[in-house]
């Protein structure tokens, strides 16, 4: 996995096997990429990092690792981004458990916040998952009612998101809640599903 800090200073990347997560400095007038010297770079919580985003003040690195200190449930985790000393600094507080282990996420281009789509563990309905807004200026997660599904589509202006269910798709009006007056579902076949997702028009704010 792959982001751009906001500010479009650096670029970082992730990988699994070792479980490390690299930083680069970006020229802005020719593109080139420059690892920083001591890259890469880890905390003792960074277990298979799965996603990435940065937020708009280029101040921090959240990263979702898929295995966590907990079986089944995934983790999130910061960083502060040192643009003097070219560093990533593990927060002191460690990682945060999440509520089951991470399918799919997206930033919102606002950089204030992003979501991820988790499975629940143990789940007595089939491919029950959990939407989680998570807010970056608070670092608080909100987690929205009645959102399950098995991937997502975030509009690249940030004013909906589809959510894909096993024969539905639910419209929603980011920053992160359901709203009555923005939401729609329409019953698909399996068939039709991502149709439905590939058509659908931006709901305006």
């Amino acid at each position: 996995m792959i982001t751009l800090d906001f500010t479009a200073r650096f670029l970082f990347t992730a990988t699994h096997n070792p479980s490390k997560i690299s930083m680069f400095t970006v020229d802005r007038n020719t593109g080139v990429l420059q690892e920083v010297p001591k890259s890469p770079f880890a905390s003792p919580s960074t277990n298979s990092p799965v996603f990435l985003s940065t937020e708009s003040t280029g101040q921090f690195l959240y990263v979702i690792n898929f295995n966590s200190s907990q079986p089944d449930v995934s983790s999130v985790e910061s960083f502060q981004i040192d643009p003097v000393n070219l560093d990533l600094i593990p927060s002191p507080n460690g990682a945060t458990q999440l509520p089951g282990l991470f399918l799919s996420g997206a930033t919102h281009p606002s950089g204030k916040s992003f979501y991820a789509l988790l499975n629940i563990p143990n789940s007595s309905i089939p491919s029950q998952a959990v939407f989680l807004l998570f807010d970056g200026s608070t670092g608080a997660f909100t987690t929205l009612a009645n959102a399950f599904g098995c991937c997502f589509a975030l509009d690249p202006q940030g004013k909906s998101l589809a959510l894909e269910g096993l024969q539905s798709v639910h419209f929603i009006q980011p920053p992160g809640r359901w709203d009555s007056r923005a939401q729609s579902r329409h019953c698909l076949s399996e068939r039709r599903a991502l149709d439905g997702i590939r058509h659908f028009r931006p709901i305006s704010l």
